[in-house]
């Protein structure tokens, strides 16, 4: 299955739908995706990465929320995406290796977009092509 994320909006797009994310969620995914063979986060290195200079003030709390939103938008894509945040045992994931992740520009993106709907309405099935 192909999603493609559009880095100047922040979205998502497969499966006909498009999803939203916000800057953090957004930088979490992108962060994940880049770090997909490691399947584990070391909790430090996410909070640099999301929350940047704000990285002293960051509770569990405040990664549990931001896994929890993003699981729960990341999961209409598909709910084998296993997101996971354990207190003890840090960030843990799993994002499936059927999925292919495009990462492009807006003119890109709505170019795929309208082809991808296009084939998706023609074929009637999960677009496996590029």
């Amino acid at each position: 299955m192909i999603i493609l994320v559009n880095k100047k909006t922040r979205s998502l797009f497969c499966k006909g739908k498009v999803i939203s994310l916000s800057r953090n969620e957004f930088t979490l995914f992108i962060f994940m995706i880049k770090s997909r063979k490691a399947r584990e986060i070391d909790v430090a290195d996410l909070i640099l990465q999301v929350w940047e200079a704000r990285y002293k003030s960051i509770s569990a709390n405040n990664i549990s929320q931001l896994f929890y939103l993003l699981r729960k938008k990341v999961q209409i894509i598909d709910p084998l995406l296993n997101l996971t945040y354990s207190k003890s045992k840090g960030v843990q994931f799993f994002i499936p290796k059927s999925l292919v992740f495009i990462i492009c520009n807006e003119k890109l993106y709505f170019f795929l977009q309208k082809k991808m709907t296009w084939f998706r309405k023609f074929t009637r099935r999960t677009l496996f092509f590029i």
